[in-house]
């Protein structure tokens, strides 16, 4: 039993009898052998009483239970090891969809996801984003789900296979995820001269299948000569020598003449490749559509939208990656 004091408004010592191996969140009562002082030294409590109030849970899971109200100098509770959390808003309705599928997050992990929205708004990097996409995820369903609202969320084709915080993998023959957005048809920001998609790759290995997008939007991230292609809107594919295909690749636009290729959060290249007309298909993750292939290559997270500062590249891949080592993706 470890005793430890708490002042009242007088100073004197209101003896709670702490323990921390029994139960470390749960005030006990010490039989009433330590008379609790108001701030006019008067005993508020001198004996043992029977009441018990229950506090509301902490973030961590805990319940706090007193078995008498302690008071303060003005005769106020003073709540022991309570505390509460203030989500924002959009993780709030995150948790809400994932919990309408079965697949509510824990306390902590819910304050990994809160911390990584609100890091990514800061950093401007959540606000150009239409699609954005957590696969490694602690569900399935959640790992499909569009962070950013109820719509353009995954949608597998042919089974590609989830592995719980670590992300999807296409069978590199017929399965995929589907986001639904077609930048031809559906105007949400992503332009001829201002896009860019986003994959973070947890397995190397060559490849002569891109990893996300659609006929003039793609990412290989390591091919079979060892470069990585990148295309933003054209109709020819720009590369770069790469000899490791894990990590978090961005191809970017944000001018009509160059398309620009960033891994973990810094620029790989930044090449003249002149945009073209969008083509039309939906962009896919764990492959491509349009000109179809299938990645060989697990994936962690997905993205895509307008296009990106080099800040809010480095700012995004700082963000997951801090997500990532918590869980053990990274």
């Amino acid at each position: 039993m470890a005793e430890y004091p708490v002042k009242n408004g007088a100073g004197a010592d209101i003896v709670t009898g702490y323990d921390v191996d029994a139960h470390p969140f749960v005030p006990r009562d010490p039989a009433g052998d330590y008379p609790v002082k108001n701030g006019l030294g008067q005993n508020i409590i001198a004996a043992a009483p029977t009441l018990t109030k229950t506090w509301p849970t902490r973030p961590d899971g805990q319940r706090v239970v007193s078995r008498y109200p302690v008071k303060d100098g003005l005769g106020g509770d003073i709540v022991l090891g309570t505390g509460g959390v203030s989500y924002d808003a959009d993780a709030v309705a995150l948790f809400a969809r994932m919990a309408a599928a079965g697949e509510e997050p824990s306390a902590a992990r819910k304050l990994l996801y809160n911390t990584a929205i609100v890091d990514w708004k800061a950093s401007g990097f959540w606000a150009d984003c239409r699609g954005l996409y957590v696969m490694a995820s602690h569900g399935p369903i959640s790992g499909r789900m569009n962070w950013k609202g109820d719509i353009y969320n995954l949608t597998p084709v042919n089974s590609p296979a989830f592995t719980i915080d670590r992300g999807y993998l296409s069978d590199g023959s017929s399965s995929y995820l589907d986001t639904g957005y077609d930048p031809l048809t559906v105007n949400e920001g992503f332009t001829q001269d201002s896009g860019h998609i986003g994959v973070w790759s947890r397995t190397d290995g060559q490849s002569a299948a891109s990893d996300c997008g659609n006929g003039n939007t793609i990412i290989l991230a390591r091919s079979t000569t060892d470069v990585v292609f990148h295309r933003i809107n054209a109709s020819g594919s720009a590369s770069v020598a790469n000899t490791d295909g894990r990590g978090h690749f961005v191809a970017n636009r944000i001018v009509s003449t160059n398309s620009r290729v960033n891994r973990n959060g810094s620029l790989l290249a930044n090449s003249v490749l002149a945009s073209a007309s969008m083509a039309s298909g939906n962009f896919r993750f764990c492959g491509r559509s349009t000109t179809v292939q299938y990645s060989a290559r697990q994936q962690a997270l997905g993205h895509f939208g307008v296009g990106l500062s080099e800040a809010e590249i480095a700012a995004a891949y700082a963000t997951a990656l801090t997500l990532f080592i918590a869980i053990g993706a990274a």
